[in-house]
């Protein structure tokens, strides 16, 4: 366990952040290199796709979208910059360098909108400005400290994510925070340049070294990636910016954890059904038909959770249900309970339905059933 020393958290931040009235579209980097996005209020239900046209043996350790351009920019291990096609996952290296030699294993990777220049901080105090137009090192800068004073003076940083604020097109102030998974705590790099930390205040729970940290430029509403101490599962917590305080939205599909995160923007509300075909498989023979059950399966075009229910006229004889956090198929075996092996005894035959109802995150659902007979 980390032993966390905050003390007193700094009030210098004077932030209004927008009111969460809509959602916001996330995009992460997961297990070797995998694109997710999902919607900051579904979270558990994602679209990946692997990045492709990376060197051997290369990951992405960082994205963030550009304010000039409104284009996503990954920052792979090797130090060198790519163009993103965040729908079909492919890059394009920007520039020939020379590339800054990165230290450390987890990184700060964010765009600084009033100069146009690329923010790299990493676990190990490193801190980094590149050219996003040539994806040359443009300034090796001070090292993250904790400045005199603060109740992080004297303990090393452990910075696994950065975000600026104001983060659009044309704007003349911003400012830097980072997550500290040393002392889970949120920090204000001030200067950036000079890499100073000061402390905000603390996050609320243990979080391991692992996540991802952006803040969306429209809602100036902070969201991290992030798992906490001994679980396996990464969530999507909700950044007070003012105080430092996570709050969980939920838990983000897929089992890996994520370790980069950006903001797209807000998400388009879904109120469309999943799409889904319904395949079933059962004996025809009513005595292993009592015994095995039926088994089901599900193509989902999204995330979605199966509910299958058997029934023989008005008399449930099983339930099962199954959960996929992507467009997948789903399957499961309803076995019958007591109730309903009895109801099947002393028939010669049967016709049982199988009604599965499929609802994805948002609370579509959609309804598909077939029949089967048996004797």
């Amino acid at each position: 366990m980390k032993t966390k020393a905050l003390g007193a958290a700094l009030a210098v931040v004077a932030l209004s952040p927008a009111s969460a009235t809509a959602a916001e579209s996330l995009i992460g980097i997961s297990g070797k290199s995998d694109l997710v996005t999902f919607s900051s209020a579904t979270p558990s239900g994602i679209a990946k796709k692997p990045v492709t046209g990376l060197q051997p043996g290369e990951s992405i350790v960082g994205i963030d979208v550009r304010p000039a351009d409104n284009l996503l920019y990954g920052l792979g291990s090797t130090g060198r910059l790519y163009a993103i096609d965040p729908a079909r996952g492919g890059v394009t290296p920007v520039g020939a360098g020379p590339f800054g030699a990165l230290s450390g294993t987890e990184f700060g990777f964010d765009f600084n909108p009033t100069v146009d220049r690329i923010r790299v901080t990493s676990d190990v105090e490193q801190n980094l400005r590149l050219n996003p137009s040539t994806g040359a090192l443009a300034n090796t800068d001070g090292g993250l400290a904790y400045t005199a004073g603060d109740p992080g003076a004297g303990s090393d940083p452990k910075v696994i994510g950065a975000g600026y604020t104001n983060s659009v097109a044309g704007a003349t102030m911003t400012q830097l925070f980072d997550i500290d998974s040393g002392r889970d705590a949120l920090v204000l790099q001030d200067p950036p340049n000079a890499g100073g930390l000061k402390t905000v205040g603390a996050l609320g729970l243990a979080v391991q070294d692992t996540g991802g940290f952006d803040i969306a430029p429209t809602t100036q509403i902070g969201w991290a990636a992030l798992r906490k101490d001994g679980a396996n599962d990464a969530e999507l917590f909700q950044i007070d910016l003012l105080t430092g305080k996570a709050t969980s939205r939920g838990r983000i599909g897929g089992p890996d954890p994520v370790r980069a995160l950006a903001a797209l923007g807000t998400a388009q509300a879904d109120a469309t059904a999943p799409a889904g075909r319904l395949s079933v498989r059962a004996s025809r023979n009513l005595r292993t038909l009592r015994s095995k059950g039926v088994s089901f399966s599900v193509r989902c075009n999204e995330a979605c959770t199966a509910r299958a229910t058997v029934k023989l006229g008005g008399t449930t004889l099983g339930t099962a249900r199954s959960t996929t956090d992507l467009a997948a198929t789903v399957s499961g075996r309803a076995r019958f309970t007591s109730r309903g092996r009895r109801a099947l005894l002393g028939r010669s035959s049967a016709r049982i339905s199988v009604t599965v109802r499929v609802t994805d995150p948002a609370g579509n659902s959609r309804t598909l059933r077939r029949s089967v007979s048996a004797r």
